[in-house]
């Protein structure tokens, strides 16, 4: 397997998964051997990136949980909550929460 050190710093930032994750999934699926996979566990606890935080690379996506979010929105359209209670939930003063609820109307 020809991966380079930082095709997995690249990996680990867009989909969050840990260089050690990607090993250990790489020999589940027999990608690498059990030599290789014992070299790399060698190699990376000398270097102290089985530390936490010590790993290179970080998790580098922008994404937002909005699921509560959308529930919030869909309690206010099928009038199961009031869009008073909408706002608190949303932690949200009301005006701002009436604002965004009425922007696409």
């Amino acid at each position: 397997m020809d991966v380079n050190a930082k095709e997995l710093v690249l990996i680990k930032e867009r989909w969050g998964i840990s260089i050690s994750a990607i090993f250990s999934r790489a020999k589940q699926l027999g990608i690498i051997n059990d030599y290789v996979y014992r070299k790399f566990n060698i190699g990376f606890k000398k270097r102290g990136f089985h530390i936490p935080d010590k790993e290179p690379g970080r998790y580098l996506s922008k994404e937002k949980p909005v699921r509560f979010e959308r529930l919030i929105y869909m309690g206010v359209a099928k009038e199961m909550i009031s869009i008073n209670d909408a706002a608190y939930f949303s932690g949200k003063p009301l005006g701002e929460f009436r604002k965004q609820l009425h922007e696409f109307i």
